[in-house]
């Protein structure tokens, strides 16, 4: 059984893989380069003309299909951070007030390093460290990678080449 494990990447994918864990009875850690839950479900505020705006900026809106992730869908509209929106398709949902509101409960319970990039990662027989501006953390028993592929290179090529080689093939923005 895995004792620790460090994921990078605290959106939707990270937090749910450190829910699971956590409930299995993993020590888990999170650490995210942004300042504040996101990932593809990513909010933005803004004032303009004495106006305050914010605006969804990754998802528009969320689809369910397995019965899983439609019970999910269910836990989260009754915490009131999700509701129907048929507007943009009748299996549509939406975060509420803004998508990130999804993820941002997610993480409510779980210990996440917010503005925390991680520069590189290392193994030893020891397990994974992580490196950051401030720090090493670790070791870890698992190293999780929740991160878009495009990301993956910089962190992983020093210890699986081969990986951080299919990952760089990985189309993963528009237009790139």
């Amino acid at each position: 059984m895995v004792r620790s494990a460090a994921i990078i990447g605290a959106g939707m994918a990270g937090l749910a893989c450190a829910t699971r864990l956590a409930a299995a009875g993993c020590e888990v850690r999170l650490f995210d380069k942004g300042r504040h839950p996101g990932g593809r479900l990513s909010s933005k505020s803004l004032s303009a003309g004495g106006q305050d705006f914010v605006f969804d900026y990754g998802a528009q809106y969320l689809t369910a299909r397995d019965p899983a992730f439609e019970a999910q869908i269910a836990e989260w509209e009754q915490a009131g951070v999700l509701t129907h929106w048929p507007a943009a398709a009748e299996d549509a949902w939406v975060g509420v007030p803004r998508m990130a509101a999804i993820v941002a409960h997610m993480a409510e319970n779980l210990a996440v390093r917010w503005s925390t990039p991680i520069r590189a990662v290392e193994r030893d027989a020891a397990g994974w460290a992580l490196i950051h501006d401030e720090a090493h953390e670790g070791p870890f028993d698992t190293l999780i990678l929740a991160v878009p592929a495009d990301q993956l290179p910089l962190l992983i090529a020093t210890q699986d080449p081969l990986l951080a080689e299919r990952a760089a093939a990985c189309r993963t923005h528009a237009g790139r």
